[in-house]
């Protein structure tokens, strides 16, 4: 039987990786004066935080003041300050699995609910774990983004959540070792010069992956010396900007792959590669499998 530190370890790190912008769902606080009427409804409560809820098994039911919302495995709800919500098992006929990811100012509150009908409920936690970096301040940048959708917003979803799970993660490494709780250095905070560097070299990659740009052209462009930039970049996503810009390039490579009518040739010019056989190096490096593999794989064969 896995630990609680191994269960969430591997939800935190599906959600840096494998979270779709598209796919999150926000849960505002413009009805937080209503309450959530649901029949079963369990854990109800007005959030005091930002929550994010991640099915891990089946399909899961939160009922919000203006609406009752199922999520399948692959959904994120992300929960603002203020908002009343129950998670409810009525008329779910199968089990399911959800996380539950609490995010207060220097605070992660771990929990997972697992439900097998008519009524055994198992919880996983909860674990808490502290730190210095403001984590409720990122996920309020989560859903600034979510919520405005404005020119590269994808980008900067994806990043946050990479950095937010990777300072976690950090954490329950150190809780799980059994080590010394050694506070992470100041990151983010609140800082709204930091944000506004972040966001600006985040939109930038959204914009210009696709010419396989380096420190150096990134840097230049923000007017930023490459070494406070690379500091900065690695600090706030948890990887530096080559591993960011290429794994936003491999992302977008295997959705182009998906598309049978492309060539791998094709695909590696769509994605500013001179030269197919170092597309096909850089993927097989990011991935493990050469762009042909991958391709027959996704079609089963």
């Amino acid at each position: 039987m896995p630990s609680p530190v191994e269960v969430f370890r591997e939800k935190l790190i599906w959600l840096a990786a494998e979270a779709d912008p598209q796919r999150i769902i926000r849960a505002g606080n413009g009805s937080a004066e209503a309450e959530p009427a649901a029949t079963g409804s369990r854990y109800s409560h007005v959030a005091d935080h930002y929550e994010i809820v991640a099915p891990v098994r089946g399909r899961t039911r939160i009922a919000l003041p203006d609406r009752v919302i199922d999520l399948e495995v692959g959904d994120v709800l992300l929960i603002e300050r203020g908002v009343p919500h129950s998670e409810i098992a009525a008329e779910l006929s199968g089990p399911y699995e959800v996380f539950w990811f609490h995010l207060r100012q220097q605070s992660a509150l771990l929990t997972e609910t697992r439900f097998v009908p008519p009524d055994t409920w198992t919880p996983i936690g909860p674990l808490e774990l502290s730190g210095r970096v403001d984590l409720e301040n990122v996920a309020a940048a989560i859903a600034s983004e979510t919520a405005t959708r404005s020119w590269g917003w994808e980008g900067c979803v994806r990043g946050l959540l990479h950095y937010l799970c990777s300072i976690v993660i950090r954490r329950l490494d150190r809780e799980g070792s059994g080590a010394t709780r050694v506070p992470e250095p100041p990151a983010i905070q609140a800082d709204p010069r930091i944000w506004t560097i972040v966001r600006s070299v985040l939109e930038y990659c959204e914009a210009n992956y696709r010419k396989g740009i380096g420190l150096s052209e990134v840097a230049a462009a923000l007017g930023y010396s490459p070494s406070y930039l690379s500091r900065l970049v690695t600090r706030h996503l948890g990887r530096s900007l080559t591993e960011h810009v290429l794994g936003r390039r491999t992302e977008a490579a295997k959705q182009l792959l998906a598309n049978p009518q492309l060539s791998v040739g094709e695909v590696a010019d769509q994605l500013g590669y001179s030269d197919p056989a170092h597309f096909s190096r850089a993927f097989m490096k990011a991935t493990g499998l050469s762009p042909r593999v991958y391709r027959q794989r996704l079609s089963g064969l």
